[in-house]
C-alpha cells in the first residue's frame, strides 16, 4: 500500500462538521495543504507548530470557535475563528 505524499494519516483533531451527531470524534488527515496553512499561521503568529497545526485544522473545517487553555481569551484570527480559553477567569 502506497501513502499519497499530499495526505499522511496524523490525527488532526476534530471537526465541527456533523461531530454532534456522532459522539465519537471526527477524524481528520493532515494534508499538505494544512501544513503549508500551518506554516503561513507559524510566520505570522509566531505559535509553535502544534498549535499552528491545530488553528490550521480549525481554519479549514470553518470552525468559528477553538475551546483551548493554550491562547488568549477573546482572540479573534483571520476575522472567523474565536479563542474561548477554558482557564479565563
Amino acid at each position: 500500500m502506497t501513502v499519497e505524499h499530499s495526505e499522511l494519516p496524523i490525527f488532526s483533531g476534530f471537526s465541527s462538521r456533523n461531530c454532534f451527531a456522532n459522539p465519537l470524534p471526527c477524524l481528520r488527515t493532515i494534508t499538505v495543504k494544512t501544513i503549508k496553512r500551518c506554516w503561513d499561521i507559524r510566520m505570522k503568529y509566531r505559535y509553535n507548530y502544534w498549535d499552528c497545526i491545530i488553528l490550521a485544522t480549525a481554519f479549514e473545517h470553518d470552525c468559528g470557535i477553538l475551546y483551548t487553555e493554550e491562547f488568549q481569551n477573546g482572540q479573534i484570527l483571520e476575522k472567523s475563528l474565536k479563542i474561548v480559553n477554558t482557564f479565563a477567569p
